[in-house]
């Protein structure tokens, strides 16, 4: 056993002791005292002010043997004098070469505190916490910044923040609290044209609003896909034509031809009049003009006819054999028109009007053909009466 003693600063050595005895007085703070024995006669204790810093049990030589006599094994212990009144801090390195730390006495280790310790060159000073507080800032996970002030983010999330308004926000940023779901209701003013709307309140207006109408007559034409664009109103006469592509205002190829009120007809693909043909529109009646008659041919040798005034102005039955029991008419004949009847049989024929139908005046009506020869009748629509008046006959 050996003692280090700080009053005589010299190495006292002691040999055969079967206690455990160190010194408790008069010894200087970071003495030390080593205890070696190859026969763990005493327990290692701490005693006093003595703080154990090194054990080593079964220490070996150059060989690989144990150190020690009668093959005991050599057991070591190193104590450090620390006072319990002071405070110390023991640092060893182990066999991994990692750095222990310690602290111990009756005054503790000193922390400048939690977070980040700030060294003022001499001394600690204030330590920074993770409220971000001073010009360090802790890392911690989620930190709730107070200063410095933020620069400025990419990205973030706002909703736990306090202490700003809209106002204070820089930059373009939309209007909060708006409906944006796209419908009518959400709508508090009239949607402007820049917007995607008309800025009008009704259809017609909407569209006018739309329109690239600017001018009475004109058109819309469209000028591409999902284009429209104006087409003014054309020149006095002007007609629209379409040459395949698109529509446009021409002068026309033709005019009416002839005279005022000269019917107009096709003159080799051009109007023309003629002084033969006129139309006097405040008359109705048509001068110089030929009207054809409707004519209806019968030879079906039958006993009864109808005949179509509507469609016809003149019937002619021929080759007749049988005699006719009954001649009617239909259609709507109106006040005024005529109506022509020729017979003519193989031989005499006998025919009967019917009298709901025609009546005489004062040509009576006839009743027969003569031999082969053709009879013609000829009637005039009576509105009076509602019959066919018999006006003629040879």
């Amino acid at each position: 056993m050996t003692i280090y003693s700080s009053t005589t600063n010299n190495i006292t050595v002691y040999s055969g002791l079967s206690t455990d005895v160190k010194p408790t007085s008069n010894v200087m703070p970071g003495s030390m005292f080593i205890e070696t024995d190859t026969l763990q006669q005493f327990t290692y204790s701490k005693t006093a002010g003595w703080v154990s810093y090194y054990t080593k049990t079964g220490l070996l030589d150059g060989s690989g043997s144990p150190i020690g006599s009668s093959g005991g094994a050599l057991y070591t212990a190193a104590f450090i004098w620390q006072p319990s009144s002071l405070s110390y801090i023991h640092a060893s390195a182990d066999a991994s070469g990692n750095l222990n730390v310690t602290g111990g006495g009756g005054g503790g280790m000193v922390y400048p505190g939690a977070g980040i310790a700030n060294s003022t060159g001499t001394a600690w000073g204030t330590s920074y916490t993770t409220t971000g507080s001073g010009t360090v800032v802790s890392l911690a996970t989620s930190p709730t910044f107070v200063t410095p002030l933020l620069g400025t983010p990419t990205s973030g999330n706002l909703a736990n923040c306090t202490g700003y308004t809209y106002a204070n926000l820089a930059g373009t940023v939309p209007t909060w609290n708006q409906n944006t779901t796209g419908t009518a209701a959400g709508l508090s003013a009239t949607l402007a044209i820049t917007s995607g709307g008309t800025g009008q309140t009704t259809a017609s207006a909407a569209f006018n609003a739309l329109s690239p109408i600017t001018t009475t007559g004109d058109l819309i034409l469209g000028n591409g896909t999902n284009s429209a664009t104006r087409l003014p109103i054309g020149a006095s006469t002007y007609v629209l034509t379409s040459n395949g592509t698109t529509a446009s205002w021409t002068a026309p190829s033709s005019f009416p031809g002839g005279s005022n009120t000269q019917v107009q007809y096709n003159n080799s693909g051009a109007f023309a009049g003629s002084s033969a043909i006129t139309l006097t529109a405040t008359t109705g009646t048509a001068s110089g003009l030929r009207v054809s008659p409707r004519v209806q041919p019968l030879s079906s040798n039958s006993s009864t006819y109808a005949l179509d005034t509507d469609s016809y102005d003149i019937v002619v039955i021929t080759g007749q054999t049988a005699t006719i029991t009954s001649i009617t008419t239909t259609g709507t004949p109106t006040n005024g028109q005529k109506l022509w009847l020729a017979i003519t049989g193989t031989a005499a024929v006998g025919f009967t009007l019917n009298t709901s139908y025609f009546e005489a005046s004062t040509v009576s009506l006839p009743t027969t053909t003569v031999s082969t020869n053709r009879l013609d009748i000829g009637f005039v629509w009576n509105v009076a009466t509602s019959k066919w008046r018999c006006v003629a006959q040879a």
